[in-house]
This record gives structure tokens, sequence and C-alpha cells, in this order.
């Protein structure tokens, strides 16, 4: 009785300690930040901005026609084929434009801010926090600093 008593301990003891092995050998406990090794300017040119800007809208659209409120994150499934292959860390929309995170820290994310077709919205560096540099078309490599709760 007391030695199955101590083997289930000592399993417990190292189910635990792998439970906790696994959580953090991830990047947020590495380091804490996300990182997109690859430019945006050359993720743009390789994914074509035109087919970005089209899958930006059509991603909107499909949103917005999804039931319920349109919410802000976009969910995965939802993404053009053109913005999955980007391999982003989060997609969320910004008014009417589409904005795909390729590199976040604890206090700032980067990434591809694409204005869709339909979007009356002109891209302003230093608005709504964005610092922005035009790629190609309308497409913009972003900055943005992260709020932080009051």
């Amino acid at each position: 009785m007391q030695l199955a008593r101590h083997l289930a301990r000592k399993h417990l003891v190292v189910l635990f300690g792998a439970l906790v092995f696994c959580a953090c050998s991830g990047p947020s406990c590495r380091d804490r930040e996300r990182v997109s090794k690859v430019a945006p300017e050359e993720l743009v040119k390789k994914a074509g901005p035109d087919r970005l800007v089209v899958d930006a809208t059509w991603t909107l659209r499909r949103l917005v026609k999804a039931k319920g409120p349109a919410p802000e994150v976009v969910p995965p499934e939802i993404w053009g084929n053109s913005i999955r292959e980007l391999k982003p860390i989060r997609v969320y929309r910004h008014g009417f434009n589409v904005v795909v995170v390729l590199k976040e820290s604890d206090a700032v994310e980067e990434g591809i801010f694409i204005p869709a077709m339909q979007s009356s919205y002109i891209p302003t560096d230093g608005r709504d926090g964005f610092s922005l540099k035009h790629i190609e078309r309308s497409i913009y490599s972003f900055k943005r600093r992260k709020s932080t709760p009051e």
C-alpha cells in the first residue's frame, strides 16, 4: 500500500515537471517576444500586393457576413490565402482595414497594414498609434505601441 502511494506520488511529480517544462518551452517563456524573421517588404513582394488587398477585402466581407457582431480580432478560418501565407501572429480589423501582426513584444507590435478596397481611410503616420512606412500600392508596414491598461 505504501509502495503504491509512493509510486503514485512520484508519477505525479514527474507529470507536473513535464507539464511545467512544456508550458515554458515556447517563445513566450524564452524571450517574451514572437518574431517574424522576414521583413514586411519582402513578404508583400512575395505574396503580391494586389493579392493581399483583394484577400484583405474578402476577409473583411466574410467577417461582416458572419453571424453576430463582427469581432475585432479576425479568426484564422476567415483569413484569405495570401494573409495566411504570411504566417501572422494575429490579424485584426482597424475600421475597414486589415492589420496583420507579424512581430510583437510586450510593448510594440509590428506587421503589415492593408486598407481594403472600399475603405475611405487614408493611412496617416501617427494616427491611432500607428507608425507607417509605405511599401507598395496601398500597403504599409507598421509599428504600433500597445496600449497599457489604465
